[in-house]
Formats: structure tokens, C-alpha cells, sequence
């Protein structure tokens, strides 16, 4: 009976033996691993704040461990420290100064702990923080001035807490906020009284995995400096047009895991992956602003191929959306151009051809001239030996030359005439060209008489000359 009792004060020593190492202090280099002024990799029994941790150390990564509580002063000794990081850890409770002493911690990571609400008492001192992880605790609400004082704060994430209540004056000491992730909360609408304090200096906004069935214009319109809109894993069904056009540094809007019934618009895509459009563009069909659609285009095919007008009275026409009125307009001025286009086409044919044919005519005027002038020439020591035969002649092919002319003029008189009762509208250039013409075809007729009337001469010269040649033989044969 002693036995089994002794036994017994054995194992319960032990036990208490083991709850004391577990809950008593252990020296810091001891349970974790000192390398210069980075302390990490602390074992995962660790329940308390180690002890004697060095001065120096910079660097205090107690993650993973067993801490539940931070007391008063718990680091007041670390005055260098610049990132401690209790992340995963059931740590449900922080005293007030317990981060007193440490005003130049510039990064806290209190991610996937136990902690109800942002230690707001507690981090009061820390002026310099510049990014705070808050993320997968158990906070519902965000009270008003939440971060008094944290003006430093570039990076904060709230993710991930089922947030269901947010003060419109939580954010607002915030002067350099950059990137806030609001993630996995409960909010059913984009919080715009909250982020209005940090509107002007926000560039990444994480609303994803949230409830949030809709959105407005006027949801961002205030985030001039945002450059990146996370709302994938949301219960969006559409995006009104334009919803982002007002963003001028927006770059990139996440939308994985949204379902839409259609490719919103304003976006490009199909259904399950939509891309927003360039801001150079109201609509698109797909990246960079050369793919724009035309003014008034709810969608589009390519930059001139509009299928949807935005206002549904509209009408395409040729690619463009446009009042009927103003569609008929255009479809008028478009038989009109076409109507213009095939006249001025036609004239330039009538020109070419009355161009190739005053060249025809003078090339044929040209040769029978040089023909004629070979002739006089040859002739002209026969013509001026019989002066006096040739006077009638000259005189009979002037009365035929005169008669041939004015039959001629009065041909070529009555082909004017004609031509003007049928071409009472042709301009100048058509009436200065057949002037030429009709010059060209009276000198041709005038050139042919004076040459008809030289062929008459020379006939009849031959014809004498033989006369007076039998006249001599017969004298001679009388003789």
C-alpha cells in the first residue's frame, strides 16, 4: 500500500513539474534559436515570454508557440526591436503598456490569434508601426479611432474576421495608409464612410470573399490614388458601366470566382474571366486603349463593329450608334458621296478619251501636212512656170476651198449647236476642250481642200503639157 501511493507522488511530481516548466519563463536561447539579433524558431511549448532575451535583438519571431497573454512591459527591455511576430497563437490577451518600451517597432503580426478586439490601448505607443497584421482573429467591429496615433501605418490587414461593423472614424489618424485588406467580412456593401479618412492615399483595396451583392459609382469614385480592387470570391452579378471609369491609376480589378450571367459592361472576357477595359475606354473588346468601341457603343466586336448601343432607341448604322434621324441623315449623304464619286468618275473617263482623241486628230493633221508641204514644195518651180494657167485654176480651187469651208462651218456650226442643246450643263473645261476639237476639224477640212484644189492643178497642168507635146509632134510629122 505504501508502494502504490509512493508511486503515485512520483508521477503527480512530475506532472506539476512539467506545468511549472510550461508556464515558468525559460531562457530565450535556451527554447529558441539566437543568431545575432534575429531570434526564431522557438519551440511550440513555449507559454510564456521567454527570458533574458538579448538587448540587440532586432528581430522576435515567437510565432507558433503556446502565448495566451502579454503582461505589462513584456519587452520594455527591447529597445532596438523592429518586427516581433506572435502569429499563431492562441494569444487572447494584451495589457495595455504591454508594448511600452518599444516605441520603434516598426512591423507587429498578431495574425490567426484569439483576440476579440484591435488592441487599441496597447498599441497607442507604437508611433512608428508600419504594417500591422490583425487578420483571422475573432474581431467583429472596428470602433472608432482604432488606431489614435498609428499615423506611420502603410500596411493593414483586418482579413479575414467576419467584421460585420465598422466605424465611419476608425481609419482615421491613417495619413499613410496604402494597402487595406478587409477580406472575409461580413459587410454586405462596399464601407464608404470608412475608407473616406485614407481615400486620397489608398492603392490596393481588398474587399474579397465578402457578401457584397452590388456595387455604385460612387463606391469609388473618391479613391483617386487606388491602383488595385480586389472583389473576387464575392456575390456580384453585374458591374454598372462605368463603375471604374473615374479611377485614373486603377490598373487591375480581381474578380475570380464571380459569376456573371454576362460579361458586364465596360469589361472585356467571357462570364467567368472578365478583364476591365483601358481607362482611355467607356467599352471594349479587349485589352489597351487601341480597343476601344466607338462613342455610344455598349458592345463591340472590334473598333468599328458595334453590336449593342448603350441607349437601346439608338440604331447602328455602319458601325456607329445613332439616332434613326440622324442614321437616315448619314445613309443620305451616303448615296449622295457614291452618286458624286461615280460622276466625277465618268468625267474623268470623258476627259481622258477627249484627250486621246485631239491627240488622234492632230497626229492625222500633223501627217497629212507634212505630206502636202513635200508636195507644194515639189511643185512649186512647175506653178510659177505657168502662172498664167494656174491663175483659173487657183481661182476654181478658191471658189471650191471657200465652198468646202462654209459647208464645213455650217456642219461643224450645226455640231455645236446640237452639242449645246444636249450639254446645257457642262462645265467650262468640257466646253474649252470641244472649242479645240472643233478648231482642229476646220483647219483639217481647209488643209484637205487646199490640198483636193493642188491635185485639180496638177492634173490639169499635166493634161496641157501633153496637149502642147502632141501639138510639136504634129508640126514636125506636117513638115
Amino acid at each position: 500500500m505504501k508502494l502504490v501511493n509512493l508511486s503515485a507522488m512520483l508521477v503527480l511530481a512530475v506532472i506539476l513539474a512539467a506545468s511549472a516548466r510550461s508556464t515558468v519563463a525559460a531562457d530565450a536561447c535556451d527554447v529558441c534559436v539566437c543568431d545575432g539579433t534575429t531570434i526564431d524558431f522557438c519551440d511550440t511549448d513555449v507559454a510564456a515570454i521567454p527570458d533574458n532575451i538579448p538587448a540587440t535583438t532586432t528581430i522576435l519571431d515567437l510565432s507558433y508557440t503556446q502565448i495566451t497573454q502579454l503582461p505589462a512591459n513584456a519587452f520594455a527591455t527591447l529597445t532596438s526591436l523592429v518586427l516581433l511576430d506572435l502569429s499563431n497563437t492562441p494569444l487572447d490577451t494584451i495589457d495595455d503598456a504591454a508594448f511600452a518600451g518599444v516605441s520603434g517597432l516598426q512591423f507587429l503580426d498578431l495574425s490567426s490569434a484569439e483576440l476579440t478586439a484591435v488592441p487599441t490601448t496597447a498599441m497607442a505607443s507604437l508611433t512608428n508601426l508600419i504594417q500591422v497584421d490583425l487578420s483571422h482573429n475573432q474581431i467583429t467591429t472596428i470602433d472608432a479611432n482604432a488606431f489614435d496615433g498609428l499615423s506611420a501605418i502603410e500596411i493593414l490587414n483586418l482579413g479575414g474576421n467576419s467584421i460585420s461593423s465598422v466605424s465611419d472614424d476608425a481609419l482615421m489618424s491613417l495619413d499613410a495608409l496604402s494597402v487595406l485588406d478587409i477580406s472575409g467580412s461580413e459587410l454586405t456593401a462596399v464601407p464608404v464612410a470608412f475608407l473616406a479618412p485614407v481615400a486620397s492615399t489608398l492603392t490596393t483595396l481588398d474587399l474579397s470573399s465578402s457578401p457584397i451583392a452590388s456595387v455604385q459609382h460612387s463606391d469609388f469614385e473618391d479613391l483617386q490614388s487606388i491602383e488595385l480592387i480586389n472583389l473576387a470570391d464575392t456575390d456580384l452579378t453585374d458591374l454598372p458601366l462605368g463603375v471604374f471609369g473615374d479611377l485614373p491609376q486603377l490598373t487591375t480589378v480581381h474578380l475570380a470566382g464571380v459569376t456573371f450571367a454576362s460579361t458586364p459592361a465596360g469589361m472585356y472576357g467571357d462570364a467567368d474571366n472578365v478583364f476591365v477595359c483601358d481607362q482611355a475606354c467607356v467599352t471594349c473588346h479587349g485589352f489597351g486603349p487601341g480597343a476601344c468601341c466607338v462613342d455610344g457603343c455598349l458592345t463591340c466586336a472590334d473598333v468599328t463593329g458595334c453590336s449593342v448601343c448603350m441607349d437601346n432607341t439608338n440604331v447602328i448604322y455602319d458601325g456607329y450608334c445613332m439616332t434613326p434621324a440622324n442614321a437616315e441623315i448619314s445613309a443620305t449623304e451616303s448615296i449622295i458621296s457614291a452618286s458624286y464619286a461615280s460622276q466625277s468618275s465618268v468625267s474623268a473617263v470623258t476627259a481622258k478619251a477627249s484627250k486621246a482623241t485631239l491627240a488622234t486628230i492632230s497626229a492625222s493633221v500633223a501627217t497629212v501636212s507634212a505630206a502636202s508641204v513635200a508636195t507644194v514644195s515639189r511643185s512649186a518651180k512647175s506653178v510659177a512656170s505657168v502662172t498664167s494657167a494656174a491663175s483659173a485654176s487657183v481661182a476654181s480651187v478658191a471658189s471650191f476651198v471657200s465652198a468646202t469651208s462654209a459647208a464645213s462651218a455650217s456642219a461643224v456650226s450645226a455640231s455645236v449647236a446640237a452639242n449645246n442643246n444636249n450639254n446645257n450643263n457642262d462645265d467650262d473645261d468640257d466646253s474649252e476642250r470641244n472649242g479645240i476639237i472643233i478648231g482642229v476639224v476646220i483647219g483639217g477640212v481647209a488643209l484637205l481642200a487646199i490640198i483636193i484644189g493642188a491635185s485639180v492643178y496638177m492634173s490639169r497642168r499635166r493634161n496641157m503639157s501633153e496637149s502642147k507635146s502632141s501639138e510639136v509632134i504634129n508640126m514636125h510629122e506636117v513638115k
